[in-house]
């Protein structure tokens, strides 16, 4: 907790000297910056804790560049709605700021994604797509194909780029007013995912050829979010999880921009890669102090299982092993949960009944699981 606030503090100081010192920094490329709007919403929970971090970094970022950045801070959801709904208003909101036909794009980042390569301009990412593509997005790996979000693709709107062109403020319009004719996508389900997909898969006004569906890592990050994530990749997205690990490893990132590193706009993509295995060790500090303020999380015990299997500490294995047990038990509709226990009993610890008894209880619950470990 101490270090929690200690990065909370450096985070807060951070911001308060950029908004009283003019930038001294220029974008990195020698061609100017065109209007280039990045966007966020936070709750007032997440805006006093780890979206202290997740504010400078970005604001720091949009300041290197010359970009605006905007931060809405609120509880509510727009029009009634889930919060999840803001970032649709939102970027609507940017948008309708900017003259049309004039250029430019908004960025929507959400609160749990920060920029960790200071060298590579967003704005950039525009021309990685033809001109009449308006809508850059990344595909989405975290969702199993058969949810309403992936239709015929799987789309991440925790991140994504719309060209201030007419055609974007007609998708935004009618992205917003499909909740109107779906309200179990206004209240419930998956909310805007869902619904930017059922437009997709319809067709909407030519939208398969105005998308450029990018890789998973783009601009976005791929599940587990810090497993594979080299020094060079623009947005780091810590969808999921949990507070405590949002909190330390952004806090990290945000010490580090008053770190002699840090304060080049080259330097702070490469000092990145001296963090990586610092921002590691903090994710598995993050599920072990989750796992001590809700014993009984089981998303919390499986991915803490997997770090504790993965350290090679004396009695890692066992404890693994227990924690994917209760895990199990925590969720006895969960076939999922019972074939990761088997198959780790199977294949880690040797007992061959407790698998047995797991996976015959996921052939319960879901006829035909794989079961092999």
């Amino acid at each position: 907790q101490k270090e929690i606030m200690r990065a909370n503090l450096v985070a807060t100081l951070v911001l308060l000297v950029h908004a009283a010192t003019p930038s001294q920094s220029q974008p990195s490329s020698s061609a100017p910056s065109p209007s280039f709007t990045i966007v966020t919403y936070m709750s007032s929970d997440v805006g006093e804790g780890y979206g202290i971090h997740t504010k400078a970094i970005n604001t720091e970022y949009a300041k290197r560049h010359g970009y605006t950045f905007i931060v809405h801070e609120t509880d509510d959801g727009r029009g009634g709605r889930d919060v999840r709904w803001n970032k649709v208003a939102a970027v609507r909101e940017a948008m309708q700021n900017m003259e049309a036909g004039t250029g430019g794009a908004v960025m929507w980042m959400d609160a749990d994604a920060v920029i960790t390569n200071f060298d590579k301009a967003a704005h950039e990412l525009l021309d990685q797509a033809a001109p009449a593509q308006d809508l850059l997005i990344c595909r989405d790996l975290s969702v199993p194909r058969e949810k309403p979000t992936c239709a015929p693709v799987c789309l991440n709107t925790g991140t994504f780029i719309l060209r201030n062109t007419e055609w974007s403020r007609r998708f935004l319009d009618r992205w917003w007013q499909s909740a109107n004719e779906h309200p179990d996508l206004a209240f419930g389900g998956s909310h805007e995912e869902a619904a930017l997909a059922r437009l997709y898969s319809t067709g909407w006004e030519g939208i398969r050829d105005k998308t450029n569906v990018f890789g998973a890592t783009a601009f976005n990050s791929a599940p587990p979010f810090l497993a594979d994530h080299p020094a060079d990749q623009l947005v780091l997205h810590a969808s999921g999880e949990p507070s405590a690990v949002r909190s330390l490893v952004f806090g990290h990132i945000a010490q580090s921009l008053s770190s002699p590193a840090g304060a080049s706009s080259t330097g702070l993509s490469l000092y990145m890669a001296s963090l990586l295995p610092e921002l590691s060790s903090l994710v598995r500090r993050g599920y072990e102090d989750a796992h001590a303020e809700d014993p009984n999380d089981p998303k919390v015990m499986t991915v803490l299982a997997s770090l504790v299997r993965d350290s090679g500490e004396a009695g890692s294995l066992g404890r693994a092993g227990g924690l994917l047990k209760r895990a199990m038990e925590a969720t006895p509709e969960d076939a999922n949960a019972a074939v990761t226990y088997g198959a780790f009993a199977a294949q880690y610890m040797g007992e061959w009944c407790g698998a047995r008894d797991a996976f015959m209880a996921a052939m319960r619950l879901q006829p035909g699981a794989e079961t092999t470990a």
